[in-house]
């Protein structure tokens, strides 16, 4: 992933992505897929990003595409505690999908996050943890949706600057 900022209020990033699908008996297969996103502030409080991924449909396994898709969303700050969001994504050959979630910071390391979405219709619900002077940060959470059940995620994030900001 590579990002950079261009203006005060904008900024663009690209990223390349490694696909792999394993098939018992059957073997794998790789491919490779792309996106672009700008990103920024309209104000003080709200901030918007836009999103195409793999632009061009790429084939993975026979008659199984990685999908194209275009996402809008937007962010707000409604106090210093709470943060809105809302997200418009559209997949190529799929109804228009709806996403909205709220993020709760209780504490000052200490993030809760609840989502949902339309389609397929889903729940979410997560936590980001900060350790020390913000260099590390630690994700989970987990998704309810109509087609897979539950699924669970995890990340950690180091940064070589200390940064305490939600940007």
């Amino acid at each position: 992933k590579y990002a950079r900022k261009i203006l005060s209020n904008l900024s663009i990033a690209a990223h390349l992505d490694v696909n792999l699908i394993q098939i018992q008996d059957l073997g794998s297969n790789s491919t490779l897929s792309f996106g672009i996103s700008l990103a920024g502030k309209i104000d003080d409080k709200m901030a918007y990003g836009i999103s195409i991924f793999n632009p061009e449909k790429i084939e993975i396994a026979t008659e199984s595409e990685i999908a194209s898709a275009i996402r809008v969303g937007l962010n707000r700050q409604v106090s210093t505690n709470l943060k809105l969001y809302l997200d418009v994504e559209k997949i190529i050959d799929t109804p228009l999908n709806i996403l909205a979630g709220v993020e709760y910071k209780p504490a000052e390391s200490l993030k809760i996050r609840m989502g949902s979405s339309t389609n397929p219709g889903g729940i979410s619900f997560g936590l980001g943890y900060t350790l020390g002077d913000g260099k590390l940060k630690i994700d989970g959470g987990s998704q309810y949706n109509t087609l897979l059940g539950f699924t669970p995620g995890a990340s950690l994030n180091y940064s070589g600057q200390t940064n305490t900001s939600d940007e």
